[in-house]
């Protein structure tokens, strides 16, 4: 019966060890969800200066190609 009981005593002082690890997971997660938001917050205007300096790079690309094909024409109407 000793050995039962101290199996079980065993037991359960590895389950408290367990219990005292989740909750310091936990704190350790919750930490780590809050700087991901803060971090995520400060990222939004970034993604949209990105999105920004995109667009105009395909402007100047469409720019240059209809300029291309304008100097093409003027150089075919010259010949």
């Amino acid at each position: 019966m000793d050995r039962i009981d101290q199996k079980l005593d065993k037991i359960v002082e590895t389950l408290g060890e367990q219990a005292v690890t989740l909750g310091r997971l936990t704190v350790s997660v919750e930490e780590h969800v809050r700087r991901t938001n803060l971090l995520e917050e400060d990222i939004k205007p970034i993604k949209s200066h990105v999105a920004m300096v995109q667009g105009a790079l395909k402007l100047v690309g469409f720019l240059s190609v209809l300029a291309a094909i304008a100097e093409g024409v003027a150089a075919w109407i010259k010949h």
